[in-house]
């Protein structure tokens, strides 16, 4: 049953109805009167509002109640959004110059007629209320009920220490770490020891405890084992009675507190004991010190053992390092099912059952209380119409009877606050398993009014405590932080939480996928768009705009620039809708922009990676706009030049926005701006940097540009870096124009010297700088909480700053374009900051992880300044090294946590330092563009050596390799040595090479000679070869890679056939023969051999007629792709036997006259991709193509009449495998 959540709705509309703005409108307007009816007659309601959320449950003439009332109070929401609207648009500053004809034809010109409209809402607003109002007398509310939770179902959840039920599975490795803690504490001086077990409801926490407390070494070892079911209500007597029963005792009639905690003292003193405290809610502290307190007096190496859902109570109550307990297995998930579902059929298992089983299983995420749930009502049940029910069953839709997945969740849910309730109900609006971004949720909940005010706290701060508290309490899993700042930057739902979300929200929210037929609920709040295959297109057609009258807010997930929504965004557009936040990936915006203004309530509006020139004027009139992303909008050349005037505009992302000059005027009255990723500093009134004086809310990151134009420092300091607290990350930049090089120098240094930031900063990147020092608070250790510092063509710079290898926390450094710095490191005899002086001997760059230096032609050493021996030790736990262009670089220092060594640019000194790099496992060597060989060290053969990695790139005179590799060499990737022409014999003995991938080198031939007796035929999963116009031959020894999954061809233009043997390599999954123009002519005949291939790509075959017949009989076949195959007039009508296809592409074949009938009948056909191809492109137009009816079921069409390019073989996007259409970059794996 669907929950109505008023409580936290009610806040907000008494919130708004006490604002200043909609009071003082409401008296100048005349509404005085009716808005107090409207505050008197909610007042009533809210007093019984908590009372009537519990009875809910109970109830369904409640939850109709309930749904009524929600359906006018968001109608009252609207009203008094309308009020609040027209008194911002009628502020003096609003009606004046250009403003004011734009905003007129926003604001309701008639004032007589909007009085009337306003009145005619807010009347029936008000009587709809008093029927409700009136309704609310038959149900006998309480008033006066606190938001607490439903304790109905109390009973049926008391536990005990017995474990009941069938075999627990998947807890072994829990079981015997606890139980190893609880012995070895008898050593622990801690009067008791406290062990937390946390984690979402159904886990299995309980359970663990069980065995654990029913374990034989355990009984053994404590002279006392106790165990209390604590649940919801956290009563010191009720639980210290509980202890003393359960240890065996009696309370007699002792009625008080005190004699009882003296009884118990009795009971535990001088006993080694064991407690379980089981299913603990209570968050009070010091409640908790009043059970403690008497629990103190056992023996050394007693314990207890708390079990929780709530992170918070486990750190309030543990000792000893938390235990989360985490989803079960793949595997022990499916023996739990199969041994609940399966075990009383006997040994005979239908086989159909067995793969429904697997996906219901798979629907349960781990959870074993799903699992046995599940299984059970599966037991008895025979018919495959039974499961397949159960497995396409909503979780709230299955029997009640035996079923206690969402009663168990809905508790977790019940113990929330109301906006808690809301805030975790609204994301069932994203999809199951989607990465929610922190920022993005924050958002979208401040849009819909969710977050409740808290004294002086920001939104997005108190918006960061309910994601905390949501992830404390199992609602929200898998946290992901940013590396370099530490903040949890996304999350994820699990499955069942997700589902609890929709059954509470069901009647509000709606997810579209494609292809679905089911109805868009006419009274839906919020509508999101899940396209996880980024389709270009979806049909709206079946949703009828005008009835979603209620809609609030509109997602597409993953966003998308490529979907055309060309029927459903006009319509919402030019009817209007009370939305508060729209998602709009459309690629002809700029026509329809012009009518976002009429979106009056409009909250939150993303237009990223639009095509977007210009924002029209009328954007000023959002008045209520909070966040306005326009993220990569590469043609937005103009901002409205009056967005001053948006008070409420918050979040102001330009991120990418390249084409933009200038800022819009007068920025600086947003004072409660908390994002502005992008300033462009004019010389202008209103354009100048000192718009940043009072923007000291402003967090996270910003890029101020232009910086040349800031000619006095006294200006530099207006914009008040020093007081932006919140500020994590800065970029200052200079244009890079004709400039007196040594004047502007001696300006950027005093304008630098003026933008100190707050101590708070924790990256900072400076480009185009032309000072030749650096100022005093870079200098000094005035920024001691940086993390990450980037250095970009600050060309006149001749020292780097003096205490930058002491910053504690600096983990990111890169150095770009500083054509004069010598030195890495100057160590002086006395290093003074505002800590005092810095020992000396303390390592250099403490934390350093990453460091990248490039194009640095006169770097030569690490450090001076100090003698050999007394040098500092450096970069103690650096693992990412990346040096490009240095020349004069001498060697590298001792680097013992190194793992990946980039070296680019002829310096062999560099190279030869390998050696000493004995924890290095991926190196990469570019550019030494005189060598013909590699130093001997890169051609040992080591045993110990971790290297796994190893790409030589770019070698023009590089003739050969050494005969020995190192021996755990993994990956091989050799590219753009024109003069290398073989492949050492030993390569093939190396047994745990997994890929070799070679790229636009002179090899003529593979040694494959050896290869039945060497390691590398187990090993080889991967063999690319592109772009080697030498090579002549394949050998046939190919057959032996017994391991061999993925065989890439491409652009080898003297290769004239293929070996047989392919065929008999039974692992091979994947397949590429691209060829140009030359070589081979015709597809080998023993394709459709390769029975276990599921991606095949074919291309220049140019006297290829037709497909081999054989590859009909490739039924495993996922992915085909055939390009430019001049002579293919015609695709098989075959391929309805490739029964497993779902992506279909077909590139450059100019002469394909038409598609099969049969390709119809293909319904596993998910994506069609046409590029090239003139006479198909015609003959597959939507709706009108004589083709179209063939093509019309598949839900991923792309038709395009250029292929990706024109370059052949020489285009790396031409030959990228994984391709991305939305990009221009090439998708090769990352190296």
């Amino acid at each position: 049953m669907a929950d109505a959540i008023v409580s936290s709705l009610l806040d907000v509309i008494f919130g708004n109805l006490n604002s200043s703005l909609v009071q003082e409108f409401g008296l100048a307007w005349g509404f005085k009167k009716e808005l107090h009816k409207l505050e008197s007659t909610l007042s009533t309601i809210q007093a019984v509002i908590h009372d009537a959320e519990e009875q809910q449950t109970k109830s369904k003439a409640v939850v109709n109640w309930l749904r009524k009332l929600k359906d006018v109070a968001y109608d009252a929401d609207d009203v008094l959004d309308d009020f609040a609207t027209e008194a911002l648009l009628q502020r003096p500053e609003m009606r004046g110059g250009a403003i004011k004809q734009v905003c007129n034809f926003f604001s309701h010109r008639n004032p007589i007629l909007f009085r009337f409209k306003m009145a005619h809402k807010i009347k029936n607003v008000v009587e709809r209320l008093d029927e409700i109002a009136a309704e609310k007398a038959k149900f006998h509310f309480r008033e006066g009920v606190v938001d607490r939770g439903d304790n109905s179902d109390a009973e049926r959840r008391l536990t005990s220490s017995f474990v009941i039920g069938p075999e627990v599975y998947g807890r072994n490795e829990d079981r015997e770490k606890i139980i190893q803690l609880l012995l070895a504490n008898v050593n622990r001086q801690d009067d008791v020891s406290i062990y937390a077990i946390f984690g979402m409801g159904g886990l299995g926490k309980t359970t663990l405890a069980q065995l654990v407390y029913n374990d034989e070494m355990v009984k053994e070892h404590f002279q006392l084992t106790v165990w209390v079911c604590v649940s919801e209500e956290f009563d010191v007597k009720r639980l210290t009675r509980a202890i003393i029963e359960s240890a065996g005792g009696t309370v007699g009639d002792l009625s008080e507190l005190d004699p009882m905690q003296c009884r118990l003292r009795e009971i535990l003193n001088g006993k080694r004991f064991l407690l379980v405290l089981d299913d603990v809610w209570n968050e009070k502290q010091e409640e908790w010190d009043k059970l403690k307190s008497v629990l103190r007096c056992g023996a050394r190496g007693s314990s207890i053992i708390v079990t929780t859902r709530i992170k918070n109570i486990a750190r309030m109550m543990a000792t000893l390092p938390l235990h989360q307990l985490e989803l079960l297995s793949k595997d022990d998930s499916w023996s739990l099912f199969k041994r609940l579902a399966f075990d009383c059929r006997g040994s005979e298992y239908d086989q159909n059952l067995i793969a429904i089983g697997e996906d219901v299983v798979q629907k349960c995420g781990g959870v074993p209380l799903a699992i046995k749930a599940l299984g059970g009502l599966l037991r008895f049940k025979d018919k495959e119409s039974d499961w397949l029910a159960i497995k396409e069953s909503e979780l709230w839709d299955i029997p009640e009877e035996g079923n206690d997945i969402l009663p168990s969740l809905r508790l977790s849910y019940k113990h929330l606050s109301s906006h808690l309730r809301q805030c975790f109900a609204s994301c069932c609006i994203f999809p199951k398993d989607y990465v929610i971004e922190r920022e993005y949720l924050i958002q979208l909940w401040m849009a819909n009014g969710f977050i409740p005010c808290k004294g002086q706290m920001d939104l997005e701060d108190v918006g960061d405590e309910i994601i905390k508290d949501l992830l404390w309490r199992s609602f929200f899993q898998e946290p992901k932080k940013n590396d370099e700042l530490g903040n949890i930057m996304s999350f994820k739902m699990h499955d069942l939480m997700h589902d609890l979300a929709l059954s509470i929200m069901k009647n509000e929210c709606f997810i579209m996928e494609h292809g679905m037929t089911q109805e868009v609920p006419k009274g839906v709040r919020h509508l999101s768009y899940n396209n996880p295959r980024r389709l270009q297109y979806h049909n709206f057609g079946n949703i009828d705009v005008g009835e979603l009258k209620s809609l609030r807010s509109f997602h597409i997930f993953p966003p998308s620039n490529s979907l055309r929504l060309y029927d459903f965004f006009p319509n919402v557009l030019t009817k209007g809708r009370p939305l508060r936040m729209l998602t709009f990936p459309f690629d002809h915006l700029q026509k329809w922009s012009v009518f976002i203004y009429r979106l009056r309530h409009l909250r939150y509006l993303d237009l990223s990676y639009s095509d977007i020139k210009l924002l029209p004027e009328s954007f000023v009139c959002l008045q209520n706009l909070q966040t306005l992303k326009l993220r990569n909008c590469h043609k937005l050349c103009e901002l409205p030049s009056d967005m001053g005037h948006m008070i409420n505009l918050g979040h102001l992302d330009i991120k990418g926005c390249n084409a933009l000059t200038q800022m819009p005027r007068k920025l600086g009255r947003l004072t409660e701006m908390h994002t502005l990723t992008m300033l462009i500093v004019g010389k202008d009134e209103g354009r100048r940097i000192e718009e940043l004086k009072d923007l000291n809310k402003l967090r996270g990151h910003i890029e101020i540009k232009d910086l040349d134009t800031v000619k006095s420092p006294t200006d530099a300091k207006m914009a008040n870096l020093a007081n932006k607290s919140n500020l994590e990350s800065l970029s200052l930049n200079w244009r890079a124009n004709e400039r007196d090089v040594a004047r502007q120098g001696s300006i950027d240094e005093k304008v630098l010297e003026s933008l100190q930031p707050h101590t708070n900063l924790k990256r900072l990147s400076l480009s185009g700088y032309e000072g030749k020092e650096f100022p005093r608070w870079m200098r000094d250790m005035l920024l001691p909480n940086l993390v990450g510092i980037e250095l970009k063509k600050c060309s006149e710079c001749e020292h780097l700053p003096s205490l930058l290898g002491r910053l504690p926390l600096l983990r990111y450094l890169a150095i770009d374009g500083m054509d004069h710095v010598k030195v890495l490191h100057r160590e002086n005899d006395q290093l003074v900051g505002d800590a005092g002086v810095m020992n000396a001997n303390e390592a250099l760059f403490p934390s350093m992880k990453t460091l990248t230096l490039l194009d640095l032609p006169n770097l030569e050493d690490w450090i001076v300044g100090v003698e050999k021996e007394k040098e500092s030790p450096m970069c103690p736990c650096l693992e990412y090294l990346s040096i490009t262009n240095c020349p004069k670089l001498k060697g590298l220092p001792q680097l013992q946590t190194l793992r990946s060594l980039t070296i680019r640019g002829d310096n062999m000194t560099l190279l030869r330092s390998v050696e000493n790099l004995t924890s290095l496992t991926n190196l990469y060597i570019a550019y030494f563009k005189e060598a013909e060989t590699l130093p001997d060290i890169l051609a040992r053969n080591d045993q110990n050596s971790l290297l796994r990695r190893l790409e030589i790139s770019s070698m023009p005179r590089l003739k050969f390799l050494s005969n020995c590799f190192f021996d755990n060499l993994g990956n091989l990737r050799i590219s753009n040595c024109s003069e290398l022409t073989c492949l050492p014999e030993s390569l093939w003995n190396l047994t745990r090479l997994q890929s070799i991938d070679i790229r636009s080198c002179g090899i003529e031939s593979l040694p494959m000679g050896g290869l039945r007796l060497g390691g590398l035929s187990n090993s080889l999963e991967r063999l690319w070869i592109q772009n080697c116009p030498e090579l002549t031959s394949l050998p046939e020894e190919l057959q032996y890679l017994t391991g061999l999954e993925d065989l890439v061809i491409i652009g080898c233009s003297k290769l004239t056939s293929l070996p047989a043997g392919i065929q008999y390599i039974q692992s091979l999954r994947r397949l590429t023969i691209q060829q140009d123009q030359e070589g081979l002519l015709c597809l080998p005949e023993w394709l459709g051999n390769l029975t276990s291939v599921t991606y095949l790509s074919i291309g220049g075959f140019n006297d290829t007629a037709s497909l081999p017949e054989g590859m009909q009989r490739l039924v495993t076949l996922q992915h085909l792709d055939i390009s430019n195959c001049n002579r293919l007039s015609s695709l098989p009508e075959w391929l309805e036997n490739l029964t497993s296809l779902s992506t279909l592409e077909i590139r450059g074949c100019r002469n394909i006259k038409s598609l099969p009938d049969q390709l119809r009948l293909l319904t596993t056909l998910n994506t069609l991709s046409i590029y090239d191809c003139p006479i198909l492109e015609r003959r597959c137009k939507r709706e009108i193509g004589e083709d179209w009816h063939k093509i019309a079921h598949i839900p991923d069409i792309r038709i395009q009449p250029i292929a990706y390019c024109t370059k052949g073989f020489n285009c790396s996007r031409y030959n990228c495998l994984q391709r991305d259409p939305s990009t221009s970059r090439a998708c090769w794996p990352k190296f």
